[in-house]
């Protein structure tokens, strides 16, 4: 491998070498502050999904809450597992920033930067805004976070890699269930 131009203050890193890497991938997920911060359709849909397969049958603020919590936690795991914690916390941080600016619930959502990123906050959104609006605003940060993921490694692996973060699901395209001969 050779030595290749980092886009950050002239500095020049062997690809192999992790600073390197981290360079470009903050390079990668930083978008300008004046870039649309709307997730795309699709993105918002996946995320929809995911948060409506963690509902339990009965319908109350409580459950719907503790469901976008339960989502949300899972996600932030699978990213850290993905990317590792500072890449987890890299794209938590920009998502969360993108998705407060058109999204006021998520005010009282924060990153916790511990050796394993974390989100917190949403009791006190939903007290504040009301556990629809704070919901709202978890299904749009898991959707610019898709978003985010789509531009580094394409939106369809970004969707999958996040469905995949919900229990029980399976790869698009994949059966999990053993087929058995007679």
């Amino acid at each position: 491998m050779g030595v290749s131009d980092c886009a950050l203050a002239g500095c020049r890193a062997d690809v192999a070498c992790g600073l390197a890497r981290t360079h470009h991938f903050a390079e990668l997920v930083a978008q300008p502050a004046h870039a649309a911060s709307s997730p795309s359709e699709p993105s918002r849909v996946a995320a929809r999904r995911l948060v409506a397969r963690e509902l339990p049958a009965e319908d109350d603020d409580a459950a719907l809450l503790a469901a976008v919590d339960r989502v949300c936690g899972r996600v932030v795991d699978s990213l850290t597992r993905w990317f590792g914690p500072y890449g987890a916390l890299a794209l938590l941080t920009r998502a969360l920033a993108r998705a407060q600016s058109v999204q006021p619930s998520l005010a009282e959502i924060s990153v916790n930067s511990t050796a394993s990123p974390s989100l917190s906050g949403f009791g006190t959104s939903a007290t504040v805004h009301g556990v629809q609006a704070t919901a709202d605003g978890a299904i749009a940060l898991l959707a610019v976070l898709t978003d985010l993921i789509g531009r580094l490694i394409g939106s369809d692996l970004a969707e999958t890699l996040l469905e995949q973060s919900a229990p029980g699901v399976s790869a698009p395209g994949t059966d999990h269930q053993t087929a058995t001969n007679p």
